[in-house]
């Protein structure tokens, strides 16, 4: 039986708009680094200090924290580290850390509170909130940039794996990672891979970041716009994480260039979620498609959406794989 269903619907409601509660103790927490602040145990006297915050007061939001399971209070009154604290560390193997400091606070908490003004207008809050488009934002503040690059390279870290584990992509000579970001993703296919080559494509700022890192790799760094083109002459196209930023008009200039750059009987491979045809009880996919809607205008689709927008485009979808995470490998082909 679903929990909502054993208490009593005021209770239920309340448990879940507590969430931006537990949200913003999460973000502050990541936002002042207190996890890194210490190895094993510390005072809330020590923490403090290394954070420069109010001692009484921190000690209130770390006792809410442990009362979720995030860090624990001996009988000492010492704060340790267990397995979530952990994960909060800049410096742990699949740290969130800069995923909850950006997401949960900065520009993206603000564009929430224009919620209700676009859905009246039938605008993106986030634009209304800032006067254009996040990607634009970022464009113009490239320490902010440089943080999100980060902060999703690690969102999607652990979907990454789920997806390497669903699908192993098959052969090919020349990938191209569209809107990849960091390269996560096609340093992983390329080290399944050993004959095969990368272009990693994204802003010019995001290679420019990244290009250090690619020395010595079989990945080449190319910056531009997707929506201008891309490079071509892969037989294997990767787009993770970007459709759902766009809406259709947007997406069908994406798909084309990419359409126009891929060798005949290539592949696109798309990692997203995809929705279910009708909710049918807790989905976390519906959170993300609403965090489409307030920050960048885009959305995520249903099975039946990707076969229309692709088909429109030039490809044809020949299966499309669930993963053990949100995300779907959705395989298509130029057609």
């Amino acid at each position: 039986m679903d929990q909502a269903e054993t208490i009593p619907a005021p209770a239920a409601l309340f448990q879940m708009v507590s969430g931006l509660i537990q949200s913003r103790m999460l973000w502050a927490i990541a936002h002042l680094r207190v996890a890194d602040t210490f190895d094993e145990s510390a005072t809330i006297d020590e923490i403090a200090a290394a954070t420069g915050t109010h001692a009484p007061m921190l000690a209130r939001v770390l006792d809410a924290a442990c009362s979720v399971g995030v860090f624990a209070r001996g009988s000492d009154d010492r704060y340790r580290h267990n397995d979530l604290s952990r994960a909060l560390r800049s410096d742990h193997p699949e740290s969130v850390r800069a995923v909850v400091d950006t997401i949960f606070g900065g520009a993206h908490f603000e564009a929430w509170g224009s919620l209700v003004d676009g859905l009246r207008a039938g605008k993106t809050p986030f634009d209304l909130r800032f006067g254009m488009h996040s990607f634009d934002y970022y464009g113009q503040h490239p320490e902010l940039a440089e943080d999100f690059s980060r902060a999703m390279s690690a969102s999607t870290r652990v979907m990454e794996g789920a997806l390497l584990a669903a699908y192993d992509f098959g052969d090919f000579e020349l990938a191209v990672d569209v809107g990849g970001s960091r390269g996560t993703l096609i340093r992983a296919v390329l080290a399944r891979h050993p004959n095969a080559r990368g272009i990693l494509f994204d802003r010019p700022e995001v290679i420019d970041a990244v290009n250090a890192e690619l020395e010595g790799t079989r990945i080449t760094g190319v910056g531009g716009s997707f929506f201008e083109s891309v490079p071509a002459g892969g037989d294997l196209y990767l787009l993770k994480f970007i459709l759902h930023d766009w809406s259709d008009a947007d997406c069908d200039r994406i798909l084309a260039t990419v359409r126009e750059a891929v060798r005949r009987g290539g592949r696109l491979c798309i990692a997203d979620a995809v929705l279910p045809d009708r909710p049918d009880g807790p989905d976390p996919r519906y959170m993300m498609d609403l965090n489409m809607l307030a920050l960048t205008g885009g959305r995520e689709r249903n099975a039946r959406e990707f076969h229309a927008l692709l088909g429109r485009n030039g490809f044809e979808i020949r299966q499309i794989i669930p993963t053990a995470s949100n995300l779907s490998l959705i395989e298509a082909f130029a057609i």
